[in-house]
């Protein structure tokens, strides 16, 4: 960016000197464009990544302040999509929130979090006034003097943001677990679902996704892929070993399928490999 910058800056004392060349403004121009794009990517980044470093010390009313007026919704696995900005502060108010924080509304004593958003794709509108990005999700968690607690969970954030009166806010909120065991010796044999819970608000739609381990399927790209530019085919391993995740489940028995004990690792269509001789 700064390389950009200062070219840029060079090309405008060319400009002054040669008077106003079209080719030369329109170069500028183009300059400018593209660096006001890589700073809106910078600020939005900026934005994903302190929410992380806010979720590790539950200061959820740092998070509140980062969503936009106009939130369309936001989701998160397991627990259901809630609408709107209302909607939105519920799930940091009454489904998140209660557990993590103490009376002074930071992390409670004996309770470690680590939020980590990785490999991020982030894609900004052409207007520059909207944005969509995608995160891989690497979480950890515990509490002291109960390792049956202890948690690693694995998934994707999938994000839209706005600009609003300048400054880049979360407009769309979306977390899809891969799994929230992973750290456990068992985990293979043992994989675990989050299952809608009678203790939070209900939601006011299912999730839009979720197919935690073992179950495969492709969390939607926003983006095409960057050489060919074809977008990415949307998959669901038909596959069920879950219950209450599928179309038309949602809110009725979650958990393993009364089969999910006889399923087993999928054939591969890959020929075996030969062993050196």
């Amino acid at each position: 960016m700064k390389s950009a910058l200062a070219y840029s800056f060079a090309l405008l004392a060319l400009a002054g000197c040669h008077g106003s060349d079209p080719a030369l403004v329109q170069r500028i121009d183009e300059l400018e464009a593209r660096l006001a794009r890589q700073e809106d990517v910078e600020a939005i980044r900026r934005v994903a990544y302190s929410y992380g470093y806010f979720m590790d010390n539950a200061l959820l009313d740092q998070i509140k302040a980062l969503f936009a007026s106009n939130m369309e919704y936001c989701e998160i696995s397991g627990y259901g999509l809630y609408k709107g900005r209302e909607g939105c502060l519920k799930i940091w108010t009454s489904v998140v929130g209660p557990g993590l924080q103490n009376a002074d509304k930071h992390l409670r004593f004996g309770v470690l979090i680590k939020h980590y958003l990785l490999k991020d794709v982030i894609t900004v509108a052409p207007d520059g006034l909207s944005a969509e990005a995608r995160f891989d999700y690497v979480g950890y968690s515990g509490t002291f003097k109960q390792p049956e607690r202890a948690r690693q969970q694995l998934g994707v954030y999938r994000m839209g943001y706005t600009k609003e009166d300048g400054v880049w806010k979360i407009s769309r909120f979306s977390l899809s677990f891969d799994t929230s065991n992973f750290n456990h010796t068992t985990w293979a044999n043992q994989p675990s679902m989050r299952c809608p819970s009678d203790k939070v608000p209900p939601p006011d739609a299912p999730f839009l996704f979720y197919h935690p381990f073992p179950e495969t399927g492709v969390v939607p790209f926003h983006f095409p892929n960057p050489v060919t530019g074809e977008p990415i085919p949307e998959y669901v391993n038909p596959i069920r070993y879950w219950q209450g995740n599928w179309p038309g489940e949602f809110g009725t028995a979650c958990g393993p399928r009364p089969n999910a004990a006889t399923l087993d690792v999928e054939a591969s269509t890959a020929p075996p490999l030969r062993s050196a001789q």
